[in-house]
């Protein structure tokens, strides 16, 4: 398996084609002769009931997926193959690297899994999104040279697709798995958020050094003849999290994850912004604080926001514009927060409850005052 994964000696093109063929078990369209790997470097693919077991078992499935992501070069992963869509392999993809995305997810969504099973699966998943947004870093962030431009426009059509193909997908996990009794699941499912945002954060930044690579990569895909229901439109980064953000806000407040999701948010989008254009976040956590057994949800996301808070004043601080001293720039920042958290702490602390007051007093006001000590 590390033989067929690594390839040595084989062309990029019939690297590609063996691990989809030999690997995935996946069926290629119009697949050329020269294209097969040739038998000197592998033998021929024998279908046995073995075979069929073991490509038919999670277990094994994982361990092939996870062994790809792992071992093989994106450089193989990334070549445009004309993958024929079937039962293991439902939806449209059209390179080995999305295949064992799709490979991944199908177990993903299966219900009963064994315990270690389900971890190791969720973990798989963690591991793809992470490789992906280290995949994306590195070739949008090379200087593109000859082939280089052709790999530069094919990672970032990769990321079009994961974040807005998958992303109903993927944060259905966080919807179902986030609160999962198996604490090891938990963990993988918040790693997954995590890589998820990085992919988005990756894209926008290249956006930014780039404005016109969202075109570069659509040229690349109608030439590579890749259907247009798989060629998703421009998105940046920004409009990524204002997408993820949104989805967050729908969901009811009484469900504990919208609290941990929103608290993994704030390190990665404008609190200032979100604050003012949602005036419901405080208010509903406020009103939160009087429930002891969601009181911790909601102080968490409080004291992420008031974290970004004093972070903000001190970034003011020390990249004070020219012409404007530092303390007069904090003070603009602070009054800014001040502002949006005057009147419903206020409001929360002359609410006529026990329990809200003692959760606030216990929760809340010591990070208030650090963060915003002129308040």
């Amino acid at each position: 398996m590390v033989a067929l994964i690594e390839g040595a000696g084989m062309p990029r093109q019939q690297r590609a084609v063996a691990l989809a063929v030999r690997a995935l078990d996946i069926k290629i369209h119009n697949l050329d002769k020269s294209s097969e790997p040739s038998e000197s470097y592998l033998p021929p693919l024998v279908s046995s009931t073995n075979h069929k077991n073991c490509m038919d078992d999670a277990v094994s499935m994982i361990c092939i997926a996870r062994a790809i992501v792992s071992l093989a070069s994106y450089e193989t992963t990334l070549v445009a193959l004309d993958i024929e869509p079937s039962i293991r392999i439902p939806s449209i993809c059209n390179n080995v690297h999305e295949a064992v995305f799709t490979h991944i997810a199908s177990i993903c969504g299966r219900s009963q899994l064994a315990p270690g099973v389900k971890i190791i699966v969720f973990e798989s998943m963690a591991i793809w999104l992470q490789e992906t947004a280290k995949l994306l870093a590195r070739c949008l962030g090379e200087v593109q040279r000859g082939e280089e431009r052709d790999m530069h426009a094919m990672a970032f059509a990769l990321g079009q697709r994961v974040l807005i193909l998958q992303r109903e997908r993927i944060m259905g996990y966080l919807w179902s798995y986030w609160d999962d009794p198996i604490d090891a699941v938990q963990v993988k499912v918040r790693t997954i958020f995590e890589a998820f945002l990085d992919i988005g954060s990756t894209m926008n930044q290249a956006i930014i050094v780039n404005p016109a690579i969202a075109e570069s990569a659509l040229t690349h895909t109608d030439s590579a003849g890749q259907s247009k229901a798989t060629s998703p439109g421009a998105q940046d980064g920004n409009a990524f999290l204002s997408d993820v953000l949104d989805l967050v806000l729908t969901m009811d407040w009484s469900r504990k994850v919208k609290y941990s999701l929103l608290a993994a948010l704030c390190a990665r989008i404008n609190v200032l912004d979100m604050l003012t254009g949602h005036t419901d976040i405080l208010t509903s956590c406020l009103e939160t604080m009087a429930q002891v057994t969601m009181a911790s949800r909601a102080g968490q996301l409080l004291t992420a926001l008031l974290s970004r808070a004093a972070d903000d004043i001190r970034c003011a601080r020390e990249q004070a514009p020219d012409g404007e001293e530092e303390e007069a720039a904090a003070l603009r920042v602070e009054t800014a927060h001040m502002a949006l958290w005057k009147g419903p702490v206020t409001a929360a602390l002359c609410r006529d409850d026990d329990t809200s007051r003692r959760m606030l007093t216990q929760q809340l006001l010591p990070a208030l005052f650090e963060a915003l000590p002129r308040i």
